[in-house]
């Protein structure tokens, strides 16, 4: 195993590829998607909250962005003086928004945590293999240079936080084992995640909104393959087809990650809405959406439903993807309802109303 560790982005690239065009074979996509819903779960009523942010407008929006965090959370009621936050990027490669986080979602969020009372925080990930391999044997890349070169770091820096890269800790002294909570598909092998989050009080997903050429879609879901040494990112995930979905979801229930866990915000301002995760057509719309939940499959509900709502020739069936399916099940059932508050309007009512055609199962 150490020595088929050393993989590099050309190997990597050419697996995934193969991993990416099985995924979309109609005998496990298509199969999916006929599958039965899991049942209602009665009370299940998960909120999000998002403002339209037109074009180029997003620093008039500064305000409204506290009022839709608030409206998701209550800061008060888990953020105390002092307290150490993690905010969780999406940046699996060295490109800027969409391809990664939100620049301006981070510095708006940055500012309203240290506005409240935050004590340290502290903002990273690891990038993905293809830009980062990092393995007992093999150091090749940087997620802090995959970081200066989006545009992250500079926002980082200069609202004094701390930018924590995963790998810089070292391959042994950096990671420890945990496991999903049961009953999950990893086995009884341990699934090495990151030190970092032993030293947070909270943490924040900082998500974008992205298609996927192998998962499909990219919100939040998605986001904690990050936290992932490189040998069960590769080994564990990446190259175990039949349930790649599954464990990705999965992650979210590590009870390192979940018991700390207290918000996904996301950015639609602008949107990758074919191929990714790095690269794609990208959509920018006249008015964009940001949005703001303390549950991961509301978020991952708006974020889908927005894709769909930029491109053409997307899947209308939303809660159908694996993933979600996934998560509902792993939750108890699917949404009794979804409450979407939206603390301004769009200009055109059919673009919210499409979306709510599709956020109704």
């Amino acid at each position: 195993m150490e020595d088929s560790s050393k993989i590099n982005r050309r190997d990597f690239l050419r697996i995934t590829a193969g991993v990416g065009a099985a995924l979309t074979c109609p005998s496990i996509i298509t199969g999916c998607i006929f599958d039965k819903l899991p049942d209602v779960l009665l009370g299940y009523k998960p909120g999000v909250s998002s403002v339209w942010v037109a074009k180029d407008g997003q620093e008039s929006c500064r305000a409204m962005f506290e009022t839709m965090v608030r409206s998701a959370t209550d800061l008060n009621t888990w953020l105390l003086p002092g307290d150490r936050v993690f905010l969780k990027l999406a940046l699996n490669s060295p490109n800027q928004y969409p391809a990664t986080t939100d620049p301006w979602i981070l510095d708006c969020m940055i500012k309203l945590l240290l506005e409240n009372g935050a004590g340290e925080i502290m903002v990273g990930d690891q990038s993905g293999i293809g830009y980062v391999n990092h393995t007992k044997t093999a150091n090749i890349g940087s997620s802090r240079e995959c970081c200066r070169a989006s545009g992250l770091l500079d926002v980082i820096t200069g609202n004094g936080a701390t930018p924590v890269f995963f790998e810089e800790a070292g391959y042994d002294a950096g990671y420890r084992p945990v496991h999903p909570s049961p009953p999950h598909h990893w086995g009884s092998a341990p699934v090495y995640i990151t030190k970092a989050m032993d030293d947070v009080d909270h943490i924040i997903y900082l998500p974008r909104v992205a298609n996927h050429a192998i998962a499909g879609k990219t919100f939040g879901l998605k986001l904690p393959i990050g936290f992932l040494r490189d040998d069960t990112r590769i080994f564990n995930l990446h190259l175990d087809l039949l349930n790649f979905y599954a464990k990705y979801v999965e992650l979210n229930f590590i009870p390192e990650i979940a018991s700390k866990r207290r918000l996904i915000v996301s950015s639609g301002r602008s949107l990758l809405t074919t191929n990714g995760p790095d690269d794609g057509v990208i959509v920018t719309p006249d008015n964009g959406l940001i949005f703001a939940s303390e549950d991961l499959l509301a978020n991952d509900l708006l974020a889908s439903a927005w894709l769909e709502a930029n491109r053409t020739g997307g899947d209308e069936r939303i809660y159908y993807h694996p993933a979600v399916k996934r998560y509902m099940e792993i939750k108890g059932g699917r949404p009794e309802e979804l409450l979407w508050t939206q603390i301004n309007e769009h200009p055109d009512p059919a673009v919210p109303g499409y979306m709510e055609h599709l956020l109704t199962v």
